[in-house]
């Protein structure tokens, strides 16, 4: 058997790590040439290409083969495409909002998020609480590094408020998104699944933000429209990428809590059916509504008992 013969058949049945199916499956190995050969995979992997570089590596040093390996990645895009899930039915952007905590907001989030990237909808999480939950579970298995990375790299979402209304700049929300976050694989592949994380810093960010735009005059409803306007507009342009954006919300009403509701195509509002945390249920939904209404927004909370 020729050397580069050798080399195909070793990478074509590989299984790469938290996958299931074999290379042959997931991916197209081009040939060898000059002692090189590039794995272009049917699906994302920017945080795990050197790990598969490396494993890969490693595998043909195992069957003492010498190739220098290189893995990429070519995902089609859902436009035009036949396969690709309808949207009629799907509200674009989803708020999961809760007035007390512990009563699966986050868990609901996370779980709806996955399963629209599951069926391919191009899925978006935005973290907007402050204990970054949401954030550990997309990120999954070390998701503490990850968010520790993303908080040092400065692409959270308390950075994005710190960026447009402390520093005078004018940043996307785009510029925040942590592509590919999740660690979940669906059909032997990773889930297309991207975030924009939150960070432990947020609660002290909105409150600063509340006393710099106090301080020059501003009352709470114009600081709500100042960033209100912001996000909006950041929202709209995230559409043309996105499927479906859905926002994990602070326990209780904050700044950016009412931007998002009012941003929202649907409020969803989880509730354990019990007397403690219901007791609050018909109150938060009224400020809910009361605010929306104020806006001319006629959207109404739908609640959703999480457990029996």
């Amino acid at each position: 058997m020729h050397a580069e013969q050798a080399i195909r058949e070793c990478l074509l049945a590989a299984v790469l790590p938290g996958l299931s199916s074999p290379l042959a499956e997931l991916a197209d190995v081009g040939p060898v040439e000059q002692g090189a050969c590039e794995v272009v995979l049917g699906f994302p992997a920017r945080r795990q290409q050197q790990q598969y570089q490396d494993f890969l590596q490693s595998r043909l040093a195992e069957q003492g083969l010498e190739c220098a390996v290189s893995v990429g990645w070519r995902v089609a895009s859902h436009q035009g495409s036949e396969s690709a899930p309808a949207m009629a039915n799907v509200r674009n952007i989803i708020a999961v909002a809760s007035g007390k905590g512990g009563v699966g907001k986050t868990t609901t989030c996370v779980s709806l998020a996955e399963a629209f990237a599951a069926n391919g909808f191009r899925t978006l999480v935005v973290d907007l609480d402050t204990q970054a939950n949401a954030s550990l579970l997309v990120y999954g298995h070390e998701g503490d590094e990850h968010l520790f990375q993303a908080i040092n790299d400065y692409v959270t979402i308390s950075d994005w408020l710190l960026e447009n209304f402390f520093a005078g700049e004018h940043k996307r929300l785009s510029e925040f998104i942590d592509t590919d976050a999740s660690d979940v694989s669906y059909n032997g592949k990773p889930l297309e699944l991207d975030l924009i994380p939150s960070s432990p810093r947020l609660r002290k960010t909105e409150r600063e933000l509340i006393y710099e735009l106090t301080a020059k005059g501003y009352s709470m409803e114009a600081l709500q429209g100042q960033v209100g306007r912001r996000m909006r507009d950041d929202f709209e342009k995230l559409k043309a990428d996105y499927d479906v954006i859905i926002c994990d919300c602070p326990p209780g009403i904050s700044v950016m809590t009412e931007t998002v509701l009012a941003a929202s195509h649907l409020i969803i509002v989880p509730t354990i059916p019990d007397f403690m945390s219901t007791l609050g249920l018909d109150l938060f939904t009224g400020d809910i509504m009361r605010n929306l209404r104020n806006r001319d927004i006629e959207n109404l909370p739908c609640v959703l008992p999480t457990r029996y």
